[in-house]
């Protein structure tokens, strides 16, 4: 994932005023990412799937719904990786880390997507929640 599309994605959807996208942000959106992909993103935050998991010491990060399975998707870690977002499903592995033709996966912009429509729901988790959380999904 090139930094330089993600903050470009990022920045596109934190200076829209609503709750809504309007045509111009969907049409940046379809800009950078396939229709499949942003589709299936707007289906993920339309079913509420987005979880931001508020952890110790004020970090967060993100649990996503998918079809066959939650994935964590981490924002924000420019500092600790060339990829400035990461997600534990398949597709940001194989389509997005590598060569192939995806900017980003689903989960990661739905991520985006419900942020900016203020379309979360926040948990808190311990440290215990927390090692299990990824115990279960890496």
């Amino acid at each position: 994932m090139e930094p330089a599309v993600y903050q470009l994605l990022n920045t596109a959807l934190a200076t829209h005023p609503g709750k809504e996208l309007d045509d111009e942000h969907v049409q940046t959106l379809r800009a950078f990412v396939s229709d499949n992909v942003l589709l299936a993103a707007f289906d993920i935050v339309d079913k509420s799937f987005v979880n931001k998991l508020n952890l110790p010491g004020g970090r967060s990060m993100f649990e996503v719904q998918g079809a066959t399975s939650a994935y964590i998707v981490t924002l924000g870690i420019e500092s600790l990786s060339p990829c400035p977002a990461s997600c534990t499903c398949p597709s940001f592995i194989h389509s997005t880390l590598s060569t192939g033709p995806t900017v980003m996966c689903k989960h990661i912009l739905a991520v985006l997507i419900a942020q900016s429509m203020s379309r979360l729901t926040e948990k808190g988790l311990d440290l215990d929640e927390l090692c299990a959380l990824l115990k279960d999904h890496l």
